[in-house]
């Protein structure tokens, strides 16, 4: 209820006294006179000067011609000779002969013998 004739009072004699007079005084007239000739005349030949040229003669020839063979020369005979040996030999092994029986004999039964009567003995009465 209080909110209503706050609005109709204070704000909107507020947005009419104060904001519009500003945006149309201050803010418009500075757009027009600062930011549209920093557009037109920095921004604009900037990119097309400075920023499409660098784009065009040394990011693309540099991608094509440094990153994407270095990619195909360097990282795709790492993946294949070291890190998928190191997958099948290591890795894998360990998974099967460690952490799954660790998990099997040790984990699992450890919680069925530890954590199972604490929730029904502890937790659940106090939930209730």
């Amino acid at each position: 209820m209080e909110l209503t004739p706050n609005i109709s009072l204070e704000l909107t004699p507020n947005i009419s006294l104060e904001l519009t007079p500003n945006i149309s005084h201050e803010l418009t007239p500075n757009i027009s006179q600062e930011l549209t000739p920093y557009i037109s005349q920095e921004l604009t030949p900037y990119i097309s000067q400075e920023l499409t040229p660098y784009i065009s003669q040394e990011l693309t020839p540099y991608i094509s011609q440094e990153l994407t063979p270095n990619i195909s020369l360097e990282l795709t005979p790492y993946i294949s000779q070291e890190l998928t040996p190191y997958i099948s030999q290591e890795l894998t092994p360990y998974i099967s002969q460690e952490l799954t029986p660790y998990i099997s004999l040790e984990l699992t039964p450890n919680i069925s013998l530890e954590l199972t009567p604490y929730i029904s003995m502890e937790l659940t009465p106090n939930i209730s």
